[in-house]
């Protein structure tokens, strides 16, 4: 019904701004990470890669940057920290949006 992960659709609309959070939080730790991208992809390369070198991390941000339908506030990113990546389907079930942040 799109409520589950409704946020990630207005993230890609623009619809919550250019300086994003997103907090995970546990019981022993609060995560921070911070929204760099959001675009859409097609069905057929939605995989996401996991464990990727300094240079594939690097090279995954670029595209990212590139494709990203919204420019975030990106001003002093640390590029070595941890990547978070979100993705859900859009309405159709054709593509699929993915969301990028970095820990902060």
């Amino acid at each position: 019904n799109g409520k589950m992960f409704a946020n990630l659709n207005k993230i890609y609309k623009g619809e919550l701004g250019e300086n994003i959070e997103i907090r995970i939080i546990t019981k022993k730790e609060t995560y921070t990470y911070k929204i760099f991208a959001t675009y859409v992809m097609d069905l057929d390369y939605a995989t996401i890669k996991q464990d990727l070198n300094e240079k594939e991390k690097e090279t995954y941000i670029e595209r990212a940057l590139k494709r990203s339908k919204i420019k975030f506030n990106i001003e002093n990113m640390d590029r070595t920290k941890e990547m978070l990546t979100l993705v859900t389907c859009t309405a159709d079930g054709e593509q699929r949006i993915v969301v990028n942040a970095i820990k902060q």
